[in-house]
């Protein structure tokens, strides 16, 4: 964990994650992004959102929903569930306009994460850290 000192607790606690001691985290309304500001190449984001705990969110079919409501074709899509990993995360991979995306989408008990990356297509050099980023990700 010692190249990613840094923990980030959401403001209403509803997740934690650890990144690394050079990137910041920005806050609005909506979302946190966490970048390295001096030699980052793209830009993680994360929106939370609560739902009811007799409720169980079929990832999956959120995760397609949120893709088509951004004009992704989802036939050049690659999904998967992220190997090796504690919590239920289903991933996405595609390129569009020339960026390639990864997308995230999770559950604890009450709390559902959207987390995106993207970053040029040819750049894929923060691909490694970020995946380190999620496996740190904890779900209230």
């Amino acid at each position: 964990m010692s190249n990613l000192p840094k923990t980030y607790i959401s403001g209403a606690g509803w997740f934690e994650l650890h990144i690394p001691k050079n990137w910041d985290a920005t806050e609005s309304e909506k979302e946190v992004a966490f970048f390295d500001p001096r030699e980052g190449i793209g830009t993680m984001q994360i929106s939370a959102f609560v739902f009811p705990e007799s409720e169980k969110p079929n990832l999956k079919a959120l995760l397609v929903e949120y893709l088509q409501d951004r004009g992704v074709q989802i036939e050049h899509v690659f999904f998967s569930v992220k190997p090796n990993s504690s919590k239920r995360i289903i991933q996405a991979v595609f390129e569009q306009d020339s960026l390639y995306w990864r997308i995230w989408i999770s559950a604890g008990c009450t709390v559902l994460l959207f987390v995106t990356y993207n970053c040029p297509a040819k750049e894929l050099k923060e691909l490694s850290l970020v995946e380190a980023i999620i496996d740190t990700l904890k779900i209230k």
